[in-house]
């Protein structure tokens, strides 16, 4: 027993000694108050990249082709027997208020990812031309079954106050390099500047939701955008696991110099693809870019581009029936993609 104790405490001493031998394991850069200071201030020299209110804009614009239907369904939500919805001729969004989170981290190659979180309260507002009245009527002892519709030409203003939205982008930056000669390996090798400096390299682009967390927020597959003056096709994808940073998606970065590039006066033909179970029929789309919306109609439509310099180019799904009710609302259903693009 004795001589087991000892083998015992022969063998941790020896791992003691093998380890003291071992160099302890790189610790990560956390950043100093004065890489948040020069990053903040390139942050701010750059601020044409961190621009995300321009998803709504505080104009009326027109819908063309809004649908309204009363399936069967509608009954289940109701307790009296009349259902009233709205077809809608235009809509704005209005901001009530907005907050932003921005977090620095920092990583063991000394780079550093910004993280913005952006938080919107809009203000929702629609013109409708019309109001549609659906009477339900038991149809034996199951089911309900639409009597008639009754259409009041009433025009009026509707609108859907305190509604969240929320999104993230990055931004990834890393400290300058230079070249300086290494006395042991009798080389030039690259090392970080000193003084540090710090550079923006690549940025991903906004993904926002209405509300965020909802599993019932349309899902934008891809989309293509084609433009007139060069007949380039651009296809950016809800997701892509490309490693070398290549592409487009929503859930990668994007070198700075590496955006998509386009003349002012082209008029760029956009289709949007949805994924999963809501349909583009159920569904209106928009683009805007340098504050002006247009409809894309069944996820399709043109744009033209003005402006110079880097640019947002957002895509717009809303779900149909969180517009169309009269109170008491449906839940309204919104996806916002932003993408910037650079303006010749």
């Amino acid at each position: 027993m004795i001589r087991l104790k000892w083998l015992s405490l022969l063998a941790i001493l020896t791992l003691v000694f093998i380890g003291c031998g071992n160099e302890p394991p790189e610790e990560f850069y956390n950043g100093t108050p004065q890489d948040d200071t020069l990053i903040n201030a390139l942050l701010d020299a750059n601020a044409e990249y961190l621009i995300t209110d321009d998803l709504f804009l505080d104009t009326y614009s027109r819908i063309d082709s809004f649908v309204v239907s009363f399936p069967v369904a509608d009954s289940y939500f109701k307790t009296e027997s009349i259902l009233v919805k709205q077809h809608l001729d235009s809509l704005r969004e209005k901001i009530a208020s907005s907050t932003r989170f921005k977090d620095l981290w920092y990583t063991k190659d000394t780079t550093c990812t910004v993280y913005l979180f952006d938080t919107f309260n809009i203000i929702q507002e629609v013109h409708y031309d019309r109001l549609y009245k659906g009477y339900y009527f038991w149809q034996g002892d199951t089911a309900k079954d639409l009597d008639t519709v009754i259409v009041e030409a009433t025009p009026g203003y509707y609108s859907y106050d305190t509604i969240t939205v929320e999104g993230l982008r990055h931004l990834y930056v890393e400290p300058v390099k230079e070249r300086v000669w290494d006395e042991e390996l009798q080389d030039s090798v690259w090392k970080i500047k000193e003084p540090r400096e710090w550079v923006l390299k690549r940025i991903s682009y906004g993904n926002y939701g209405l509300p965020n967390r909802s599993a019932g927020i349309p899902y934008i597959y891809y989309a293509i955008v084609t433009s007139k003056n060069t007949s380039k096709v651009d296809t950016i994808w809800a997701s892509n696991t490309d490693t070398l940073y290549q592409h487009h998606a929503m859930n990668r970065f994007c070198a700075i110099d590496s955006l998509l590039d386009y003349d002012a006066g082209d008029t760029l033909t956009i289709s949007l693809t949805l994924s999963g179970t809501i349909t583009s029929d159920l569904c209106s789309f928009f683009a805007i870019q340098d504050g002006k919306k247009v409809q894309l109609i069944g996820g399709s439509g043109k744009i033209g581009i003005t402006g110079s310099g880097v640019k947002n180019l957002v895509f717009v799904a809303i779900v149909n029936d969180g517009l169309c009710y009269v109170k008491p609302a449906s839940q309204l259903l919104a996806r916002f993609w932003l993408i910037p693009i650079r303006v010749n």
